[in-house]
């Protein structure tokens, strides 16, 4: 599980900001056991909302997990030496050097608490970390700056010797995994449970639900095919084929995914089956609908979100979906977060967080306090991140747990919403209700 992400230096964000998944002490709040987890001595949230205006740095967030997560993984298997490293700094203050971005994961492995980070600019990796808390104290496995690596030959002995091998824009971490070192392969693998998805361009994630489906063995395909039948999608059934086509070119509607037993990719086709009826309503058959051509956006975003958050549930892994309620009814994201939250569905403790603009999940009955986050930026645009567990209204006083969390934000009590000006101003001038009055009169008369 994860217990913090933080990220400074990167897009929008310009100081260190932290996003927590550890559950705080929060006297007097409802949901105190079931929406938390307890992993040895750490108390985790199962699920976590961000908030906050258009342009706030929702998406910047995700984004920087994205990055994280590829440069830890394949920083030094596919960038070459002079390649480019993917790392925006925060533009929006005058200087000369912007400086290194900054990235650092806490989770949880096997019981244990490791803190892995690093800082880089486009061209080289400033610094580097890895530590883990076996009791009470923290245990340095390797610490870098520039090329100048410092490995703990007794408790990181993978790493002795590598060092020499790291390139200048490729992290340790990522070259001793790969030389399978067996610490980062475990830590890479655990950078494999978190799943980035955009709830607007989700479809890709249609392939895995669609492979799901397709292989008759497959451990979640009865459960993945039920969740498609219970969301009321007006479809009775699912049916996923091998594409007949031979052909190499794109063909609208078909899935590309890799089987773990082909040797090639193999392109599916999803149908969804509905019923068909007569003139008086009595049903007669069944009518084909394919998928990528028939089916709304909305239909289409929930194919392919379903495959990836059974496996969370199933598996114990990480969801963090921008745009999650995107094309979604409220009641069928409210549903999907209900699963993460409790111990009875979520029994493995995946995580789902999400970004959203979705009101309707700000009630004390579905998220605890420290669940909600928000983003907003502060006058020179740069980011800031806070949960409602932490924020102090004007009075000085913190949310009440049985506030009306919903009213109090559209209201714009605990910040991260848009300040927006005076639209009907620029449709209601005198000048223009004159002309428009006069036009009206030419027009009647005219007529007339």
């Amino acid at each position: 599980m994860i217990l913090e992400f933080s990220v400074g230096n990167f897009r929008s964000f310009e100081e260190i900001q932290t996003f927590s998944l550890v559950a705080a002490d929060l006297p007097g709040e409802e949901l105190a056991e079931t929406h938390v987890a307890r992993i040895g001595n750490h108390r985790l949230l199962r699920c976590a909302a961000l908030y906050g205006a258009n342009a706030s740095g929702k998406s910047n967030l995700h984004m920087a997990m994205m990055t994280f997560s590829f440069l830890a993984r394949d920083s030094s298997p596919r960038l070459q030496e002079g390649d480019t490293i993917p790392v925006v700094p925060f533009a929006l203050r005058s200087r000369k050097d912007f400086g290194a971005s900054y990235f650092e994961l806490v989770f949880l492995i096997e019981g244990r608490k490791y803190r892995y980070g690093f800082e880089a600019t486009p061209t080289k990796i400033e610094s580097e970390w890895l530590f883990v808390q076996k009791s009470s104290r923290e245990t340095t496995l390797f610490t870098r700056k520039g090329q100048e690596i410092s490995v703990n030959k007794k408790e990181f002995r993978e790493g002795d010797g590598k060092e020499e091998a790291t390139r200048s824009n490729a992290l340790f971490l990522s070259l001793v995994a790969q030389l399978n070192g067996k610490i980062a392969k475990k830590i890479l693998a655990k950078l494999q449970t978190i799943k980035a998805i955009s709830g607007l361009r989700d479809h890709g994630y249609a392939a895995y639900t669609a492979s799901c489906l397709f292989q008759k063995e497959h451990p979640h395909r009865a459960k993945v095919l039920e969740m498609l039948r219970r969301l009321d999608l007006s479809f009775e059934d699912v049916r996923v084929t091998e594409a007949a086509s031979a052909s190499d070119e794109d063909v609208e509607g078909e899935i590309k995914v890799s089987l773990p037993s082909a040797q090639k990719t193999t392109e599916l086709e999803v149908e969804l089956l509905h019923p068909v009826y007569d003139q008086k309503g009595k049903r007669i058959g069944d009518i084909s609908l394919d998928l990528g051509v028939s089916a709304s956006e909305g239909t289409r975003k929930l194919f392919g979100l379903i495959g990836p958050l059974v496996d969370a549930l199933e598996k114990g892994l990480i969801l963090w979906i921008d745009e999650m309620d995107a094309r979604l009814h409220p009641l069928i994201t409210r549903n999907l977060v209900a699963l993460f939250n409790s111990p009875v569905t979520n029994p493995c403790n995946g995580q789902l967080i999400f970004n959203t603009h979705d009101s309707n999940l700000l009630t004390p009955r579905l998220l605890r306090r420290d669940q909600i986050w928000f983003a907003e930026k502060d006058r020179v645009g740069a980011t800031n991140l806070y949960s409602l567990a932490e924020f102090r209204q004007d009075d000085g006083t913190l949310a009440r747990p049985n506030a009306n969390f919903e009213d109090q934000y559209i209201q714009g009590r605990y910040g991260a919403v848009p300040f927006l000006g005076d639209f009907a101003a620029l449709f209601a001038s005198e000048e223009k209700q004159e002309s428009c009055a006069s036009d009206c009169e030419q027009e009647a008369v005219t007529s007339g």
